[in-house]
């Protein structure tokens, strides 16, 4: 059986020799231009250079790029954007791409279209279950899986939190962790509703090495080299050994920890029992004395030469030196890519339509009249069928939404998806790749939401190539950005709602210690100035929705190079969801509570 690889994280060269001389097979970092970690220190093209050329003399593998990447020699390209991944693949064919947990792939068919489409190797979601897991292992494509490091209350890829409060996104590798700040649930005191221990499973590592995973990988760029060796010692030693030894043990609990470490999802058991936060003997621990002793366990070189050989050292260590150097050199360039460097992508310029449609998200299925007039209108995959056959029978254009969460129910998914078909009903609205693997198989119409996190032309031509008849763009881009980009594919932009800044499957309200009973689908979360975020619960995964309005008027919509606007209701009330449709009605009721969110200040 072929060992497990142990994926350390580099957000500096010094972290580089942490990790390789504590054993790790690979590393990952980023390119100072292109990172999810912009915080860190980062490579430019000669440190790239260097860490790469270090780590192959190692046989150590390490990723991240394009042309820069490939020059330097790495053996693979971690993508978050399916436009990037696209244009690396006709820069560098030969590049192997692995998709980010930024993609926010959580089920087995986001890997299969991934898989399908030439990706060498997936990074899942940290949410998912050992049975979740298995299911992914059943597809030939290496699995990447996080075995130590802080855990996001949001899913990768899906959080907005940071950008909406101070325009800092972490879905562009700015995140401000607000969420490590106090937030509090129906009005209790206290609380940090939004703050989980850091994940460890690394007990677990020879059992995902049965179930097929390829790489057991350590989150942290943006910690200290000492930490980077202390997680890859306790790796490698649980991997050869079975077992963590107690000094190890007591190492990577000392060098950062959260009240603790936390297995919940993995195991499938979530709860309040999940969350923490940094105290002051977490703080303690973590001391000069600490961090010396682990410095000390990684400050040779692994595999020295014997010296003990009855010829003089002196004419030894000259044959050594002479040796390595040569070695060195032939060690560290493996690749050779071919870069296509004349290759120029095209941008065709978008024309929009001379009338903008208006489509609408509703959470039920009681709809006025006045919804006739949307192009579209998407209402919940699970919601009764005879009702959406009334609706139709009504003359409403109905489609139906995927969950963005769909952890453990993609086969219901599926099931419910050929229902929906039987009554006619043929538009979807897809807010990941699992989701349009799915729909796209059954033959629908896919439209991708704002969860696809398309941000650039790149992403819209490949949206294009991959059948998607529009996309909704996400609402990370301002104004100027939007009517930038290019290609043909239809697009739109959400210009009214309560924005879902976080995608959560451990429950905010769970994690308060309050049952569903007493929540009943109404939970607040308040932060430290007193505003109140609204929680939405699906009964798979809960969404955090912003404390203030979205509006976007007519009069600004009309200056945008878009197709349609979407109306987003999730919490409004039947009277409220009528004046909505209302723009001389909704204004004046709502004009002290209403944001135009990032679309006019952006995003870092």
């Amino acid at each position: 059986m072929k060992k497990i690889e142990i994926l350390a994280p580099a957000g500096s060269f010094d972290s580089v020799i942490a990790a390789v001389r504590s054993g790790a097979d690979a590393v990952y970092l980023g390119e100072k231009a292109f990172s999810a970690r912009s915080s860190a220190k980062n490579f430019d093209d000669e440190e790239l250079k260097k860490a790469t050329a270090y780590c192959h003399i190692h046989g150590v593998k390490l990723k991240k790029a394009i042309i820069s990447a490939a020059e330097a020699d790495v053996d693979a390209l971690i993508v978050q954007n399916m436009g990037v991944a696209r244009l690396a693949h006709r820069l560098v064919p030969d590049l192997a791409l692995h998709a980010s947990t930024q993609m926010s792939i959580h089920t087995a068919s986001g890997v299969k279209a991934l898989y399908e489409m030439g990706f060498k190797r997936v990074v899942l979601a940290r949410e998912m279950s050992k049975k979740e897991i298995e299911k992914c292992c059943e597809i030939p494509v290496e699995l990447e899986v996080f075995v130590h490091g802080a855990l996001c209350m949001c899913v990768s890829g899906q959080c907005y939190l940071s950008a909406m409060i101070g325009a800092r996104s972490g879905n562009r590798g700015s995140c401000a962790q607000p969420c490590r700040l106090p937030f509090s649930v129906n009005n209790q005191k206290g609380g940090h509703a939004l703050s989980l221990k850091d994940n460890s499973i690394v007990n677990y590592l020879n059992e995902l090495q049965n179930m097929g995973v390829a790489s057991a990988k350590i989150e942290g760029r943006m910690n200290r080299p000492e930490y980077v060796s202390a997680a890859v010692r306790a790796c490698v030693e649980q991997r050869d050994f079975g077992f963590i030894s107690d000094k190890t043990q007591k190492m990577l609990r000392g060098v950062f920890s959260r009240t603790g470490f936390t297995d919940a999802y993995y195991i499938g058991k979530t709860g309040s029992h999940m969350f923490g936060t940094r105290t002051k003997s977490d703080v303690v621990s973590a001391d000069e004395k600490l961090f010396s002793a682990i410095r000390s366990s990684y400050k040779d070189e692994i595999g020295n030469i014997d010296d003990d050989i009855s010829i003089p050292l002196s004419i030894i260590n000259s044959l050594r030196r002479d040796v390595l150097d040569e070695l060195d050199t032939a060690r560290s360039v493996v690749h050779n890519y071919k870069i296509n460097r004349d290759y120029e992508i095209t941008f065709p310029k978008f024309t929009p339509p001379v009338e903008k449609s208006t489509r609408a998200r509703v959470p039920q299925t009681k709809l006025s009249d006045a919804f006739k007039k949307c192009e579209l209108v998407f209402v919940p995959l699970f919601a009764d069928k005879r009702e959406l056959v009334r609706l139709k029978n009504e003359g409403f254009s109905i489609g139906v939404e995927i969950p963005r969460g769909m952890f453990g129910r993609e086969d219901t998914i599926a099931k419910k998806l050929s229902e929906m078909k039987e009554i006619g009903i043929s538009d979807v609205l897809c807010n990941n790749l699992g989701a349009l693997y799915i729909a796209k198989n059954l033959g629908f119409t896919l439209h991708s939401g704002f969860g696809m996190n398309f941000v650039n032309t790149l992403d819209l031509l490949w949206a294009e190539k991959y059948g998607i008849k529009d996309a909704e763009l996400s609402f990370e881009l301002d104004f100027k950005r939007i009517n930038a980009l290019g290609g043909n594919i239809p697009r739109g932009i959400i210009s009214y709602g309560y924005l879902p800044l976080m995608l959560c499957r451990s429950c905010p309200v769970k994690g308060a210690g309050i049952d569903c009973k007493t929540c009943k689908n109404h939970s607040k979360m308040k932060d430290r100035l007193g505003k109140q975020f609204l929680l939405k619960c699906d009964g798979n995964c809960t969404e955090v929705l912003n404390c203030d309005l979205l509006f976007v008027p007519d009069k600004q919509n009309l200056t945008l190079l878009t197709s349609f606007n979407i109306l987003r209701f999730s919490v409004e009330n039947y009277v409220e969801i009528v004046e909505s449709l209302n723009e001389s009605s909704l204004y004046p009721m709502l004009k002290d509570k209403l944001t135009y969110g990032l679309y006019r200040r952006g995003v870092n």
